[in-house]
C-alpha cells in the first residue's frame, strides 16, 4: 500500500480549511509503541477478537444509534443555523423578463434550462415550485393523494445550501435528508411515510433518493416535480440517470409521471460540434426534457461578464534539489512508502519553488501519517498466514526508518524558514503579482484562486500566510476523502464556517485556494478576481470557474507558462468549446431561445408602423394618445409624483408568455393613484410593454389624473396636500372670548326659586384651623365635580370634595332671605364686599352645615344660626362682654378690608399702653403702642380718637390671605410673622363663627375650581358627550403660553389650575388619526395609500380643527387664566361697597390670548378624554369608544373629499361593504398559508383573501397575485398599532409629560421595532413580492436580527428584562417587514368586523412585553437628531430661543416640490437642509445643526447667537416681592 500523493479533486464530499483551524485529528487505528513482539501482538488481537464478538451480544445497539443520532443532529442543526446568516438567502425578487418566460415554459412542459452561473437558474426553480405546490395544494383539497416535490443535487453540501434556500423563500414544509439521516431511516418504511406526509418538498442527494425508489418507499406516481441540480452529471451510471431510467421512463402511464426541471451552465462538455449535437439530444431524452435558454452573449451580461485576461510566466528552471530532498531521498528513497512522496515533493519543488517543496513534508509525513504508514506495514504482514522471524525483523526495521524518517523532517522542518526569491517559482510570483495589484488597498476586494490538486491550495495558502501582503488574508477550500493528508478531511459545517467568513467585510478572509470544488453548486459570492493558477481541463470547468466572476469590473485571469504551446492552445480549445456552446444555443428552435430585449435599433420604424397598426386615443379638444407616445407619458407622470426618499418610485414591466404571445402588466410606484395595469397579448416584447403603458394612460385620463393635454394633474393634489401642511402658528395671535362663568348659574336667574339644591364643600382630612364644611345651594343640580387639593400654608395638601345631594331644598319667603343675607354677609365680613340685596339676581346661595361630619341631609343645614345672624351686624367691644364673645372669634378692621384676625386669648400681662411686642405682623404705619398698632385710623383721625384704657389686650393671629389655596405658598407668605396683640375696642367682631369664616377664607379658590369644572361640563353638554368630569376640566386647561412644549421652560405659568390638556391632547391626537384613518379608508375604497393619506390629513389636520372651533364658537371654553381676585365673586349682583365698586371695566376677565394650535390642541385633548373616560384596557365592547367617535365628527369639518360623520363606534361597521375581492373563494394555497400563520397569532380569518392581501408586496405582479396589494391594510394598521402604544403608555405611566410618552413611543411603532417583531414572528417568509432589492435586504436583517437576538440571551442569563432591547442595535431595516406586521393588523381588524380587541391582542400577546420596562428606551429616545438637538441646547447651553421650522416650497411649474428646514436660534438659522417630507426635512437639519454646535463652549455659544437665556431664567427664578394674589380690598 502506498501513501496518497495527492490527487485530482474530484470526490463527492468536499472539505474546507483555514489556518486557524488547522489540529490534529485521531487516527483511524490506535498505534502502540513499536516492539519486536509481533507475534504476541497477533495472539492479543485473537483474544480481543473472541472478547468483542461476547460482547456484541449484550451491547445495547438501539441506544448508540439514538447517542450517534444526536450528535448528528445538533450537528445538522449548527448548519442549519449557520446557512441561516447567509447574505443573498432570499432570492424570490424581481425576476428579469427571460427568468420569467423560462419560467412560464417550465410550467408547461420538462425543460433543461441552459445559463451561467450566477445568472438565476434557481430562482426559476423556485418560481416552479411555488407553482407546483399551489397547484398540489388545490389537488389536495379537492381529494387527490398527497405528492410532493424533490429537489435533487449531486452533492451533500448543494443539499445543505439549497435547503437552505427554498427555507428561506418559500412558506412550505421542507426537508433536508443527508447520508447520516438517511441511515436512520434504511430499512424503515413507517420513518420514509412520515417524513413524506409531513413535507411538501425533499432536498436530497440523487443516491438517497433512488435508494428510496428503489425500495418502494415512494414512487414517481408521489412526486409532482422532479428539479435536477448541475443536471449535466446525468450520464452512464450517474444516480441522476438511474432515476429517469429505471422508475421514470419505466413508468408507462406518463400523467403519473412528475414535472421535471433541469439546471446546468452548460449541457456537455465535447470540443466537436457533432458530438455536441448529438450529446445534447441525448441527456434531453435522458431526461425527458427540451433545452431551453437565451443567447450566451445575453446570460453572460446578466450575470456581469469579467474581463479575461492572460498573465504569462517564465518556465521553471531546473536547479538543484532542496537540502531536505536529497537528504530524504538519500536515506530513505528505498521504502517503498516513500517513493510515492519524493516525487510529488520534486513535482511541487518544480512547480511552486524549493520553499513550497519541503513544505509538502510538513503534512504529507507528519506524525499522524507516519503512524499510518507504520500501520498499513504491519497489517501487510498480519495478513499472511506465516511470518518467520526474519520477515518481522525486516518490518520492524522499516518501521523504524519510517520513525526516523518523521524525526529527520521535523528537525529540517523549513516552515519558519525565510522565502526568498530563488525559493518560488515564476509561477508563484506572477501570482503573487496579480494578488499585490488588486490587494494594494483595504476594501471589499474577493479573490479566488482554482488550483489542480488539494495539496497545491493548502501549500500556496501556507506560501502567503508566510509572506504576510498587505490587506490580503487567505483560506483553502478543497474535496475530501478518507486519504487526506492530516488536517485535510473537515465537516461541512467546517467548510460553510470559511465561506461565512469569505462572505463578512469584517473577516480576516478575502483570498480562498481552492479546488475544483469551487466551480459548481456552493455557494460562494461574487468575486472581484477569479485566477486560473491551474488551466481549465473542460469546457464546463471553463463556464463555471468564470461565473465566480460576478462583480462590476471583476476579472478572470490565466496563468500561462510563456511559449508553452500546449496551455495556449489549450485555452484556445476552451474558447472555441464555447463558442460550439453558442451556436448550440442558437440552433435551437426560436420557441426555445429566450429573447432578453429586442433589438431596439429598429425600435423607431416599429413605432411607427405600430402607431399606424393600433388604435389611438383622441381626447376631445385636447392631445392625441398613442402607442409610441403613452410609454414618455406613463414616465413624465411617474416622474411628477410626490416621494418620500425611502419611496421606490420605478416604473416596472413585468412580461409574461400567454397563448404563445407575450402579454406585459405595467406596476407603477406605490405613490401612483392606479394599481398595475396589464396590456393586451401582442407578437413582440416591446409591442406588449408598450400595449400595457397605453391602457394605463387611457386609465389615467379616465380617473382625471391626465388631463386633456395629456398633462399629469398631479399638482391639483399637490395643491390639497400643501393646504393641509399649513402649520398653525404657536404664537399668540389672537384674542379670543372666554366664559368665566358657567351657564348654571344664569338657570332661572332673575325670579326668587322656591327650592335650592344643595352641594356640600368638604375637606378630606384637617386644615390649618378647624373648619365646618358649607353648603353650596344652586337653582339647578349641580353634577358631579371633581375633588381637587387645597395647599396648607405648609406646602401640605387637603382634597375638597365636592358632593351634590340629590333632594332639593325647599326654601320659602323666610328662609330665602336668611340664606341672601348670611350669604352676603360672608362676602362683606371676610373679604370687605357688601352687595345689593336681591335674592332675585343671586346666582349661589352659602349656608353652614351643622356640625363638620360632612353628612349631605336637607336638615343639616344650620338653620339656628342662619336665624341667628339674620338682619345682624358685627358687634363692638364692651366692657363686661362675656369671654366666648371675644376669644376664637373672626375679628374685622373696620378701617382696613385686607386686615382680618382670628382671637385666641387674653394677654394679661399687657396694657393698651404697652409697647408694641417685637416680631409681630406688621401693623399700622407708626404705632407704637398696642393701642396704635390695633386702629386702623388716619393719624389725624386717631388724635381725634379716645379709647378706653383699661380694656384688655388679646393674643390674636392676624390671617395672609391667599385666596388662592391652590397653588404652593411663597417662601415670603411662608416666612411671614401671624403673631399680634390687640385691644377689641377700636375693631368689630363677625357674627360668623371662626370655624365658619375659617371655611368662608378657603371658598374663592373652590369656587374657581368648580366654576371650571361647570364650564367644562357646559362643553360636553354642547358636544352631546358624557365625559368625565375630572378629564373634561384637563382637556381644556392651558396653564402656561407653551404648554404644548413640555422640555421647554414654561412661560407666563398659571399656577393652581390643575392638570393641563398635553396628556389628552397626545392621545386624543392618536385616537383622531386612527378615527379619520377608519373613515377614510372606507370611503375610499378605490385609493391606495398615499391619497389615503391626504384625505386623511384634510380631515385631521390642525387648520381643520381651528377652522371648526372657532366656526362653531368652541373657544370661548378654553380655560387658559389662573385664579383671579376680580373674578371669583358672583355675577349679576350690583357692588355696592368694596375695591372695584366704582369700575366700569365689567369685562375684566372676560378675554384670553390664544394660539390657533392651542385651540386645535384643546379640541385634540377633548377626543382623549372622551375616549379615557370609558375605555381602560382597550378590550372593552366597541360601544364603549362612541363617545370619542361622537367627539372625532364634532371636531372635524367635512372637506371636499372627505367626512367623518359617523356617531358610533358602529357606524363604522355599517359603511363597510367588503369587496368582492375580499369575499371570494380562496385556493388552498392562501387557506395553508393562513394556517401556518394562524399558529404564529391565534386569530382565524374569515375571509383569508384579506390575510392574502396583507402579504402581498405592491412589487408583486398582478398576473400571480390572488388579493390587492397591503398599502391599504398597511395605512389602516399603522394607526391601529399607534393606538395600542399610546395607551399603553398613557396608562401605565401617569406622570410622564407628552414629550416623554412621544420619544419613547417611537421606539414602541418605529420601523426598526416593527421589522425585529416581523423576524421575531417569522411573518416575512409569507410576504409574496417582486423585488431584489428586497430579498438581500431581507436576509441580511434577519442575519442581523438573530446575532442581536443570540447575544441578548447570552448577555441576559440571570438578568431577566435585560434583552428586551436588543433590537435597538440593529441596522435599518427594509420597511416592508414592518408594513406587513401593520397591514396583518389591519387584515385582524376589518376581518373581525371592526373588534379593536382583536388588536389589543396582538399587542398584549407580541408587543407589550418588550415595553414593560421604558428606561431601556431613553437612550433610543434621546438619540433621535431632534431630541438630541433639544437637549443640547436646553441643557448645555440654556437656550430657550430656538426652534425648528419647515416649509414646502414649490417649483415653477407647481409639479416637483421640496421641504427647506432650519434651526433658528434667536435670529440666526443653522443647519440648513432639504427633502421630499417635512419629517426628513426636519430630521437632517437637526443632525446638521447638532454637527455645527457640537464642541462649542457655552460662553463661544452665548457670544455667537446673543444669547441672554440663561441670566433670564435666573431672574425668572427669583420670586417677586409682591404676587397679585393679595386680598381684595
Amino acid at each position: 500500500m502506498t501513501l496518497d500523493t495527492g490527487d485530482v479533486d474530484s470526490d463527492a464530499d468536499t472539505t474546507i480549511q483555514h489556518e486557524a483551524e488547522l489540529g490534529d485529528e485521531e487516527s483511524e487505528a490506535t498505534c502502540n509503541d513499536v516492539t519486536n513482539e509481533h507475534l504476541r501482538k497477533r495472539r492479543q488481537n485473537q483474544i480481543f477478537d473472541d472478547w468483542s464478538r461476547r460482547e456484541a451480544a449484550t451491547t445495547d445497539f438501539t441506544a448508540l444509534k439514538t447517542s450517534r443520532h444526536q450528535i448528528d443532529h445538533q450537528e445538522v442543526e449548527t448548519i442549519k443555523d449557520l446557512l441561516r446568516k447567509r447574505e443573498g438567502r432570499h432570492i424570490i425578487g424581481s425576476p428579469h423578463a427571460f427568468q420569467t418566460e423560462l419560467f412560464e415554459r417550465a410550467k408547461a412542459q420538462n425543460t433543461l434550462v441552459v445559463a451561467d452561473t450566477g445568472s438565476g437558474k434557481t430562482l426559476v426553480s423556485m418560481l416552479l415550485l411555488n407553482h407546483v405546490m399551489s397547484e398540489e395544494l388545490e389537488a389536495r383539497a379537492s381529494g387527490s393523494s398527497r405528492k410532493v416535490a424533490f429537489f435533487v443535487v449531486e452533492k451533500v453540501a448543494l443539499m445543505w445550501q439549497q435547503y437552505d434556500c427554498l427555507q428561506a423563500n418559500l412558506h412550505y414544509d421542507v426537508a433536508a435528508v443527508c447520508g447520516q439521516e438517511n441511515q436512520q431511516r434504511q430499512g424503515n418504511e413507517h420513518k420514509w411515510f412520515q417524513l413524506l406526509r409531513s413535507n411538501d418538498i425533499i432536498v436530497c442527494t440523487a443516491e438517497i433518493l433512488h435508494q428510496c425508489l428503489m425500495r418502494s418507499f415512494i414512487n414517481m406516481r408521489n412526486i409532482n416535480l422532479l428539479i435536477f441540480d448541475e443536471a449535466h452529471h446525468a450520464k452512464k451510471s450517474h444516480p441522476f440517470a438511474r432515476i429517469m431510467l429505471e422508475y421514470y421512463k419505466d413508468n408507462p402511464n406518463h400523467e403519473h409521471r412528475p414535472r421535471i426541471f433541469g439546471m446546468t451552465a452548460s449541457p456537455v462538455d465535447v470540443q466537436d460540434k457533432e458530438d455536441i449535437n448529438q450529446s445534447a439530444r441525448e441527456l434531453e431524452k435522458l431526461l425527458q426534457c427540451q433545452i431551453a435558454t437565451c443567447p450566451v452573449d445575453d446570460m453572460l451580461d446578466r450575470s456581469t461578464k469579467p474581463i479575461e485576461e492572460i498573465k504569462e510566466f517564465a518556465k521553471s528552471p531546473t536547479g538543484p534539489d532542496s537540502a531536505l530532498f536529497r537528504h530524504l531521498n538519500d536515506r530513505y528513497r528505498q521504502l517503498k512508502h516513500f517513493s510515492n512522496l519524493l516525487a510529488t515533493a520534486r513535482e511541487f519543488s518544480r512547480t511552486l519553488g524549493s520553499w513550497a517543496g519541503d513544505a509538502y513534508w510538513s503534512f504529507a509525513f507528519s506524525d499522524r501519517e507516519a503512524k499510518k504508514c507504520a500501520v498499513r506495514a504491519e497489517r501487510g504482514l498480519s495478513r499472511r498466514e506465516r511470518a518467520d522471524q526474519e520477515q518481522v525483523t525486516l518490518l520492524d526495521e522499516e518501521i523504524r526508518q519510517l520513525h526516523a524518517a518523521h524525526a529527520d523532517i521535523l528537525s529540517r522542518s523549513p516552515q519558519n524558514a525565510p522565502i526568498t526569491t530563488v525559493g518560488v517559482s515564476p509561477k508563484v510570483r506572477a501570482l503573487k503579482d496579480i494578488l499585490v495589484r488588486h490587494f494594494e488597498n483595504p476594501g471589499d476586494t474577493k479573490c479566488l484562486v482554482f488550483v489542480q490538486r488539494r495539496e497545491t491550495a493548502r501549500l500556496l495558502h501556507m506560501l502567503f500566510q508566510r509572506l504576510q501582503l498587505p490587506n490580503l488574508y487567505t483560506g483553502f477550500l478543497t474535496g475530501s476523502s478518507n486519504r487526506d493528508f492530516e488536517g485535510q478531511r473537515n465537516t461541512f459545517f467546517q467548510q460553510q464556517s470559511i465561506l461565512t467568513k469569505f462572505r463578512k467585510r469584517d473577516e480576516d478572509l478575502n483570498c480562498i485556494f481552492a479546488t475544483s470544488v469551487a466551480e459548481e453548486g456552493l455557494d460562494i459570492p461574487a468575486c472581484n478576481v477569479v485566477i486560473r493558477f491551474d488551466m481549465c481541463q473542460t469546457m464546463i470547468q471553463y463556464v463555471q470557474s468564470r461565473g465566480r466572476a460576478r462583480q462590476k469590473h471583476s476579472r478572470f485571469v490565466h496563468l500561462i507558462e510563456r511559449g508553452n504551446r500546449e496551455e495556449s492552445d489549450r485555452l484556445e480549445e476552451l474558447h472555441e468549446s464555447e463558442d460550439i456552446m453558442k451556436t448550440l444555443c442558437n440552433s435551437l428552435p426560436p420557441n426555445r431561445v429566450i429573447i432578453v430585449d429586442e433589438d431596439e435599433e429598429h425600435l423607431h420604424d416599429t413605432m411607427s408602423a405600430l402607431d399606424r397598426k393600433h388604435k389611438v386615443l383622441k381626447i376631445k379638444d385636447g392631445g392625441t394618445l398613442t402607442w409610441r407616445s403613452s410609454l414618455s407619458i406613463l414616465h413624465q407622470y411617474v416622474s411628477c409624483l410626490p416621494f418620500d426618499e425611502m419611496d421606490d418610485m420605478s416604473l416596472r414591466y413585468n412580461t409574461f408568455v400567454r397563448d404563445g404571445k407575450f402579454v406585459s402588466e405595467v406596476v407603477l410606484p406605490e405613490r401612483a393613484q392606479i394599481s398595475p395595469v396589464t396590456g393586451r397579448p401582442q407578437a413582440k416584447k416591446i409591442e406588449a410593454r408598450m400595449s400595457a403603458a397605453f391602457e394605463a394612460c387611457k386609465l389615467l385620463v379616465k380617473s382625471e389624473m391626465l388631463n386633456k393635454n395629456l398633462l399629469p394633474t398631479i399638482k391639483d393634489a399637490l395643491h390639497h396636500m400643501r393646504d393641509a401642511h399649513v402649520a398653525l402658528k404657536s404664537n399668540k395671535q389672537h384674542q379670543y372670548q372666554s366664559l368665566t362663568k358657567p351657564s348654571h348659574w344664569a338657570v332661572n336667574r332673575g325670579t326668587r326659586p322656591e327650592r335650592l339644591f344643595l352641594t356640600l364643600l368638604h375637606l378630606k382630612g384637617p386644615w390649618e384651623r378647624p373648619v365646618r364644611p358649607l353648603a353650596l345651594l344652586t337653582r339647578v343640580k349641580l353634577p358631579t365635580l371633581p375633588s381637587f387639593p387645597l395647599v396648607k400654608l405648609d406646602g401640605g395638601r387637603c382634597m375638597m370634595e365636592p358632593i351634590s345631594g340629590s333632594d332639593a331644598v325647599i326654601v320659602d319667603h323666610q328662609k330665602l332671605s336668611q340664606l341672601t343675607w348670611f350669604t352676603l354677609t360672608f362676602f362683606e365680613d371676610v373679604y370687605n364686599k357688601k352687595f345689593e340685596n336681591a335674592p332675585e339676581k343671586m346666582s349661589y346661595w352659602i349656608a353652614p352645615l351643622v356640625g363638620s361630619d360632612g353628612a349631605i341631609d336637607t336638615d343639616a343645614l344650620d338653620w339656628a344660626l342662619l336665624q341667628d345672624l339674620y338682619q345682624q351686624e358685627p358687634f363692638l367691644w364692651e366692657r363686661g362682654m362675656p369671654r366666648e364673645d371675644i376669644l376664637n372669634r373672626f375679628i374685622i378692621d373696620p378701617f382696613d378690608g385686607g386686615r382680618r384676625l382670628f382671637s385666641k386669648e387674653f394677654a394679661n400681662h399687657l396694657s393698651p399702653s404697652s409697647p408694641v411686642p417685637p416680631n409681630v405682623a406688621p401693623g399700622p404705619k407708626g404705632a407704637s403702642t398696642i393701642i396704635e398698632y390695633s386702629s386702623s385710623l388716619f393719624k389725624q383721625s386717631k388724635l381725634r380718637r379716645t379709647w378706653q384704657a383699661d380694656q384688655p389686650v388679646i393674643a390674636a393671629e392676624k390671617l395672609i390671605h391667599r385666596l388662592n389655596a391652590l397653588i404652593e405658598p411663597t417662601q415670603q407668605e411662608q416666612n411671614a410673622s401671624t403673631s399680634c396683640f390687640v385691644c377689641p375696642e377700636p375693631l368689630n367682631i363677625s357674627r360668623l363663627p371662626a370655624d365658619v369664616a375659617a371655611m368662608c377664607l378657603l371658598f374663592p379658590s373652590i369656587i374657581y375650581r368648580m366654576e371650571n369644572a361647570l364650564i367644562a361640563q357646559d362643553f360636553c353638554e354642547v358636544l352631546g358627550l358624557e365625559v368625565d368630569p375630572a378629564r373634561a376640566l384637563e382637556a381644556i386647561t392651558k396653564d402656561s403660553d407653551n404648554s404644548d412644549d413640555a422640555q421647554a421652560e414654561q412661560i407666563n405659568v398659571q399656577h393652581g389650575m390643575g392638570p393641563n390638556y398635553e396628556r389628552l391632547e397626545f392621545i386624543g391626537d392618536t385616537f383622531l388619526k386612527m378615527a379619520t384613518t377608519i373613515a377614510t379608508w372606507l370611503r375610499n375604497v378605490g385609493k391606495d395609500e398615499f391619497w389615503l393619506h391626504a384625505d386623511r390629513l384634510g380631515l385631521l389636520c390642525n387648520v381643520n380643527m381651528f377652522n371648526n372651533a372657532q366656526s362653531n364658537d368652541f373657544v370661548k371654553y378654553i380655560r387658559s387664566k389662573g385664579f383671579s381676585r376680580r373674578t371669583w365673586y358672583p355675577e349679576g349682583l350690583t357692588l355696592l361697597k368694596g375695591k372695584g365698586a366704582t369700575r366700569s371695566d365689567t369685562e375684566t376677565g372676560k378675554n384670553q390670548n390664544l394660539s390657533e394650535k392651542t385651540i386645535a390642541d384643546v379640541c385634540e385633548a377633548m377626543i382623549g378624554a372622551a375616549l379615557v373616560s370609558h375605555v381602560t384596557t382597550g378590550r372593552e365592547d366597541t360601544d364603549k369608544f362612541d363617545n370619542a367617535v361622537k367627539a372625532v365628527t364634532a371636531f372635524v369639518s367635512s372637506t371636499d373629499s372627505m367626512t367623518h360623520d359617523m356617531q358610533t363606534w358602529d357606524d363604522y361597521r355599517k359603511a363597510y361593504q367588503i369587496p368582492t375581492s375580499y369575499s371570494e373563494a380562496c385556493t388552498a394555497v392562501e387557506l395553508n398559508k393562513a394556517e401556518r400563520v394562524e399558529k404564529i397569532h391565534p386569530y382565524k380569518f374569515k375571509h383569508v383573501k384579506l390575510l392574502t392581501s396583507a402579504f402581498t408586496h405592491p412589487s408583486y405582479p398582478r398576473q400571480w397575485a390572488k388579493a390587492p396589494n397591503y398599502q391599504r391594510l398597511e395605512f389602516l394598521g399603522d394607526s391601529l398599532l399607534d393606538m395600542t402604544a399610546v395607551k399603553f403608555l398613557f396608562d401605565t405611566y401617569p406622570t410622564k409629560d407628552p414629550q416623554w410618552m412621544t420619544e419613547h413611543k417611537m421606539a414602541m411603532v418605529s420601523n426598526k421595532f416593527l421589522a425585529a417583531l416581523c423576524a421575531m414572528l417569522g411573518l416575512g417568509k409569507y410576504l409574496d413580492h417582486h423585488s431584489n432589492a428586497l430579498s438581500g435586504q431581507f436576509t441580511t436583517f434577519h442575519h442581523e436580527y438573530d446575532e442581536a437576538e443570540r447575544e441578548a440571551q447570552r448577555d441576559a442569563q440571570g438578568q431577566a428584562g435585560q434583552s428586551r432591547g436588543f433590537w435597538q442595535s440593529l441596522s435599518d431595516p427594509p420597511k416592508a417587514l414592518a408594513d406587513v406586521v401593520e397591514a396583518y393588523v389591519g387584515a385582524m381588524f376589518v376581518d373581525s368586523d371592526f373588534d379593536f380587541k382583536v388588536v389589543q391582542d396582538f399587542f398584549d400577546r407580541h408587543i407589550k412585553w418588550f415595553f414593560e420596562d421604558m428606561r431601556i428606551y431613553d437612550e433610543f429616545a434621546h438619540s433621535h437628531p431632534i431630541n438630541r438637538l433639544r437637549d443640547m441646547l436646553s441643557r448645555t447651553y440654556r437656550c430657550d430661543a430656538f426652534s425648528l421650522k419647515a416649509k414646502e416650497v414649490v417649483s415653477d411649474d407647481e409639479y416637483s416640490s421640496a421641504v427647506l428646514a432650519g434651526v433658528i436660534i434667536h435670529s440666526q438659522v443653522i443647519g440648513k437642509a432639504s427633502a421630499k417630507t417635512s419629517k426628513v426635512a426636519k430630521i437632517h437639519a437637526a443632525n446638521n445643526a447638532y454637527e455645527e454646535l457640537h464642541g462649542m463652549a457655552p460662553f463661544e455659544f452665548r457670544s455667537k447667537f446673543g444669547c441672554e437665556c440663561a441670566l433670564e431664567q435666573e431672574a425668572r427664578a427669583t420670586p417677586d416681592a409682591e404676587r397679585d394674589e393679595g386680598t381684595a380690598v
